[in-house]
């Protein structure tokens, strides 16, 4: 499995199960597919992000949104789910 983090925040935002495909973690609704290191918006085929490395930019600032890790979400005791180890992009 393939996890997306918000950068901003390190909380898990979506999960692919297989190569190309996304889903929300919030609702497990279909988000995105994978297509050449773009994700493409899975209603509107819209690119979103832009992959180098394992992290995602935002396709109009180039601002980091995500990181990529296969590091699942591991829940705390006050409910929120955070990765058992940082993947995270250093500076």
């Amino acid at each position: 499995m393939r996890y997306l983090y918000r950068v901003d925040d390190d909380q898990p935002f979506a999960y692919a199960r297989n190569r190309r495909d996304f889903f929300l973690v919030s609702d497990d609704t279909l988000w995105a597919h994978e297509s050449h290191h773009w994700l493409l918006s899975a209603a509107s085929s819209a690119s979103l992000v832009h992959r180098i490395g394992n992290v995602y930019y935002d396709v109009d600032t180039s601002s980091p949104l995500y990181y990529e890790t296969s590091e699942p979400p591991v829940a705390t005791e006050d409910g929120v789910s955070v990765s058992g180890e940082s993947a995270r992009p250093g500076p």
